[in-house]
């Protein structure tokens, strides 16, 4: 690519980012021009878990429904609905669920809809092993008419609004004991492509993810702890290490504290009422100027009446 259209495209990034708050801008031109899309950023991902891992889906024996609310001060919002519930299906246990997140930055908004099955296999000496498998459709939209609008004037962006779609893949796997939870998983295996014309186009980077939680204490009578460790890699952002430790108590209150490594300070808080948990989890940036994001969490477990001569399978002594 030519020294002038790189000039061109450098100015057109620092206006938006002025005038529409915008921190990426992923449209490169030509037909090789392609860059990368950052993903949405969940927080509360001990509560999320199958958003990083489609493993970790059917982890008890209910049904869950999960909505989930973010606002980070001046740069995006995003909303997600979560569910995911075991079936029984040829004298096994299969786990299904799917959800929708829809985000907004600046001239983009980005939505994903994900399907994802995880087979179930208990220990023979307790717990359990989970394997999954998630399929996603993407849709990226950039809003062209809103830029002029806002003085952003630019003949190599679109002028309209246009969005571009496209399907990709996601691995995981979940091991789970009485007393920890362990989870390798690897999603947008294709690295797809979004295309919103012939000459605008962005793709999907893979990333690559590790958890581990403990369960310390008495969990279900009395005080308990759950240290908890997040590391993901993005082929475009690079890493993400969240390091967590929550206190529990009777496996209902919750209240922790959270850090981003190099990133972000944060405190956790949660409390079960019936079958609905409510979650919140506030963060200050500490990488750059100073911003706090916040982060709402709705839970629904609804129990699922099983039939006596099916086997009782392991139960994650994170959820009631």
């Amino acid at each position: 690519m030519k020294q002038a259209p790189l000039r061109r495209l450098c100015d057109c990034a620092q206006r938006i980012i002025l005038k529409g708050g915008t921190h990426l801008v992923f449209i490169l031109i030509g037909y090789s021009g392609l860059s990368a899309q950052e993903y949405p950023q969940i927080r509360q991902w001990q509560e999320t878990l199958s958003y990083f891992n489609p493993a970790a889906i059917a982890r008890t024996e209910s049904q869950h429904l999960m909505g989930l609310y973010s606002y980070a001060e001046r740069w995006s919002k995003l909303y997600a609905v979560m569910m995911d519930l075991p079936v029984s299906f040829l004298g096994r246990s299969h786990g299904v669920g799917g959800q929708v997140i829809g985000r907004t930055r600046g001239l983009f908004t980005d939505t994903e809809f994900s399907a994802r099955y995880a087979w179930l296999q208990s220990l023979p000496r307790g717990g359990r092993i989970q394997v999954g498998l998630e399929g996603g459709l993407s849709r990226i939209t950039f809003d062209g008419a809103r830029a002029i609008a806002e003085g952003i004037m630019n003949a190599e962006l679109p002028t309209t609004k246009v969005e571009g779609k496209a399907f990709d893949l996601g691995v995981g796997l979940l091991w789970e004991q009485q007393r920890f939870s362990l989870g390798l998983s690897a999603q947008h295996l294709f690295a797809s492509k979004v295309s919103f014309s012939d000459r605008y186009q962005v793709h999907l980077p893979r990333s690559y993810t590790a958890s581990l939680s403990l369960y310390l204490g008495r969990v279900e009578t009395g005080l308990s702890w759950r240290p908890s460790l997040l590391a993901r890699y993005h082929d475009e952002s690079g890493y993400r290490i969240d390091m967590g430790l929550g206190a529990w108590w009777r496996n209902r209150f919750t209240a922790g504290l959270i850090y981003r490594w190099g990133r972000a300070l944060g405190v956790q808080l949660g409390a079960t009422i019936g079958g609905i948990f409510l979650g919140y989890q506030g963060e200050c940036i500490t990488r750059r100027e100073r911003q706090y994001q916040h982060e709402l969490l709705l839970r629904y477990n609804l129990p699922l009446t099983r039939s006596t001569n099916k086997p009782t399978h392991y139960k994650s002594v994170r959820l009631l």
